[in-house]
């Protein structure tokens, strides 16, 4: 494998070549996260959160590499896929992870400038650590970092199925706030037919706005957070996998769960409730709206995003991945 610049961002735009392969590879590629190591999670996080660094790209006989090279005072150069935020996502992909991840190793070492490397989205696997650590000896140190758990549902079966795998204080819960929305006649809607992604958002930064997240600056309201989902939709949008639902009573707006669908998944995004419904339990009624809806598409699993408390009321099963260090040796 070789390792090359692309000159920016428009050659991975949603349906050129290169986004083609690599999201078809991506889905063919065991232990990784599909939607996250997507180009579709991938090149918003690149353009929100690191647009300063240089795009690499490289194809060998096991599989390809899709890579951010970035300036570092204490490494020189350093290397890692494109999302750096929390660390999802995979920028190697093939058939056979660790041979495809070998060749993008000695790639990097052979590029000579690189300090370390930062290779976070790999299957949590000890043969596969050990499989890369002999196939790197002598060229690299490799070290293992945190592990990262996705929380994740199994959908088939749909609604009740789901909920029959719930506690029964989650269930008694659902079932009061939706005999609550239900009697204020609040109702759950998509998006209007036709809309642009720009209407779509402006839509859900209008709850956003009224939500406490977005009151205390800490939602997606401003910001890279913004620049991230704003990238993002106007990706998923016009590909038929964004989904979005808002929790609406009269001409109001109360509360919006949207998110992606990649490779039968479902990949929950963001959701947030005006600050005055608070005790409506909008937040959790949306959710279930979102998981009778997409099951009903033939979704087979939701994906809660990073394991935490909450979530794992929701989730029955997880999908972990690790980082791993590579430097190079002198």
């Amino acid at each position: 494998m070789k390792l090359r610049s692309l000159p920016d961002s428009s050659a991975l735009a949603p349906g050129s070549e290169l986004a083609r392969r690599w999201d078809a590879l991506v889905q063919r590629s065991p232990g990784i996260d599909d939607f996250c190591s997507s180009t579709r999670w991938a090149v918003p996080a690149h353009l929100a959160f690191a647009p300063e660094g240089r795009l690499l790209f490289g194809e060998g006989e096991h599989g390809l590499a899709l890579l951010l090279e970035r300036e570092h005072p204490s490494y020189r150069k350093i290397v890692h896929p494109l999302e750096p935020m929390w660390g999802f996502g995979s920028g190697i992909a093939g058939e056979g992870m660790a041979e495809a991840a070998a060749e993008a190793g000695r790639a990097l070492c052979e590029r000579g400038v690189v300090g370390l490397a930062f290779l976070p989205g790999l299957p949590d696997d000890e043969a596969f650590f050990r499989a890369l650590v002999e196939a790197l000896a002598g060229q690299a140190q490799l070290l293992p970092g945190q592990a990262t758990g996705r929380a994740r549902a199994d959908l088939r079966g749909g609604r009740e199925a789901f909920l029959s795998r719930r506690g029964a204080g989650l269930r008694r819960s659902l079932e009061r706030a939706r005999r609550k929305a239900e009697a204020a006649g609040v109702e759950f809607v998509g998006a209007a037919e036709g809309a642009s992604w720009p209407e779509v958002y402006e839509r859900i930064q209008a709850v956003e706005a009224r939500s406490w997240k977005g009151m205390m600056r800490l939602g997606i309201g401003e910001g890279p957070m913004r620049t991230f989902y704003e990238h993002m939709g106007a990706r998923l949008l016009p590909a038929g996998a964004f989904r979005v639902l808002f929790a609406r009573r009269g001409e109001e707006d109360l509360a919006y769960h949207f998110g992606g669908i990649h490779a039968g998944i479902y990949r929950g995004l963001q959701h947030a409730y005006v600050e005055e419904a608070r005790r409506e339990g909008l937040g959790n009624l949306t959710h279930l709206e979102m998981i009778a809806r997409v099951a009903g598409e033939g979704v087979h699993t939701y994906d809660l995003g990073q394991e935490i408390d909450y979530k794992l009321r929701w989730s029955d099963r997880s999908l972990s991945t690790r980082t791993y260090y590579l430097v190079p040796r002198r």
